[in-house]
């Protein structure tokens, strides 16, 4: 996994090219400075002060204060099984999604199986369980207590058709301190379609091209 990497909105300088045995990260344009050698997922908090990330796939949530370089373990005070991601809320608090189990040898199950949680940016209590499951990275509002995030049918197999999911999006509000999701509705569901494709029924895609693009809209379900 690669470090974490600070890179302003500016245009793209090209590095000296790496010679054998050196690594990218030797030769950075100048308008990209490294902040850390370790972490994935990372999100800009509000302020663009601090950046939240992961350490690892199913490790801990922490966050690095960019002018003094401080990194805080968010979530190194009760026990967990790991995150696959954590995002920052609108009103500071941290959106976590990970699993209630994790079997080294059964990773793809417990990535499947994640839960979302709020953790309380005072850091001094265990994350709240929102009681639903998340398929991957849920989509997190930056103005308002919002997000959306989506249900796969191995998350649900007794409500969901097989290869089937659905995306739904919902307010998080705080009733006695705890938070809960209110005004949830379905956005979209979909469904696992063959396809039959043009030519050979073989297509190589690549993303960003005109000729890509116009081959996918021409396959249509079987």
């Amino acid at each position: 996994m690669n470090p974490l990497e600070i890179r302003p909105a500016a245009w793209c300088a090209h590095a000296a090219e790496p010679t054998s045995g050196e690594s990218p990260a030797d030769h950075l344009p100048a308008h990209i400075s490294q902040v850390m050698w370790f972490g994935e997922r990372a999100d800009w908090s509000h302020d663009g002060k601090r950046v939240l990330f992961l350490s690892k796939t199913f490790g801990d949530a922490m966050e690095i204060d960019l002018a003094t370089k401080r990194i805080r373990n968010l979530t190194a005070h009760y026990p967990h099984h790991g995150y696959t991601r954590a995002l920052y809320l609108a009103n500071g608090d941290i959106l976590l999604s990970g699993p209630e189990a994790f079997d080294p040898k059964r990773i793809g199950e417990a990535r499947v199986q994640c839960w979302l949680y709020v953790l309380d940016k005072t850091g001094t209590r265990p994350a709240a369980p929102l009681g639903t499951k998340c398929s991957e990275g849920p989509a997190v509002s930056r103005k308002r207590m919002h997000i959306a995030w989506t249900h796969v049918a191995a998350e649900y197999p007794n409500e969901m058709s097989k290869g089937s999911s659905r995306m739904q999006e919902a307010d998080i509000v705080y009733e006695a301190g705890q938070p809960k999701l209110v005004n949830q509705k379905l956005i979209e569901r979909t469904h696992l379609q063959r396809l039959r494709l043009p030519g050979h029924g073989r297509v190589r895609y690549r993303p960003g091209h005109k000729e890509s693009r116009e081959l996918l809209q021409l396959a249509r379900p079987i």
